[in-house]
């Protein structure tokens, strides 16, 4: 009787998948085990780790301890010298907004400050929008009712005046001074009408201001408005003494 022959290939062959099958277990098991071993991290074991797969053994890694964080925030510092030097008008880096603001907030505060040293009648109006600011003074600082020629007693204040102007040429582009008057008519010898007093006085202080030789003419104009501009109901005695009065309509230089 003649034997069987033994089938050489095919359970041998059937079994192959066995073998990744094995390897894919293997490092599933492996990758579980690493996740379970950084989910409960010991500093040794983690610097034992980054060593064996950087191949340096010297590596040190910090473990960061969350309760030490809260107790230990890390500082962050703001280098404000940085700041303010970009608040400088001379910077470059600055927009020209902001220098033109610098410079008439600097016009401002000069002006202030004279109004305060020489205890003058006299109001500032500053608006930022049009870089603008009127230095209103009443009309009896410098001039006696219903005329044009400048007080003897005014000499001194308008001198100081001039010397400001003078000091902040650089800060002004044009100044024009104006003459207002009440609405009482005036008509003699010297004056046809209020627009004629207004006039004469915007002009006379023009002129009185360029006797410095600081103040640049050509930034200076006198304009006489006569009634038609009141700060105030001219229907009283105070109304009408605030509307007479000469106005410095100071526009500050721009970057443009």
């Amino acid at each position: 009787m003649a034997r069987r022959k033994k089938d050489g290939g095919g359970a041998g062959e059937g079994a192959n998948w066995m073998d990744t099958y094995g390897d894919m277990v293997t490092l599933l098991l492996t990758f579980f085990v690493l996740l379970f071993s950084m989910s409960t991290i010991d500093e040794v074991k983690w610097e034992a780790l980054v060593g064996a797969l950087s191949g340096t053994g010297n590596t040190i890694i910090p473990v960061m301890d969350i309760q030490s964080a809260v107790d230990a925030p890390i500082k962050l510092e703001i280098n404000t010298a940085t700041t303010r030097e970009s608040k400088d008008p001379s910077d470059p880096d600055s927009s020209s907004e902001e220098r033109d603001l610098q410079i008439f907030w600097e016009l401002v505060n000069n002006l202030q400050t004279f109004i305060n040293e020489n205890d003058l009648n006299a109001e500032l109006h500053p608006d930022p929008d049009t870089l603008t600011v009127i230095m209103r003074v009443t009309d009896n600082v410098f001039f006696d009712s219903g005329d044009a020629t400048i007080k003897q007693v005014a000499y001194e204040i308008l001198d100081e005046l001039a010397q400001l102007f003078a000091d902040n040429m650089p800060l002004i582009s044009t100044v024009d001074i104006e003459g207002h008057t009440d609405t009482d008519p005036i008509s003699n010898a010297m004056y046809t009408d209020n627009w004629d007093l207004s006039a004469k006085r915007a002009t006379n202080t023009v002129r009185f201001l360029l006797r410095n030789e600081g103040v640049d003419e050509t930034k200076l104009t006198p304009k006489g408005l006569s009634e038609f501009h009141p700060v105030a109901p001219n229907d009283t005695p105070q109304g009408k003494a605030a509307n007479r009065r000469v106005d410095f309509v100071i526009q500050s230089i721009t970057s443009m």
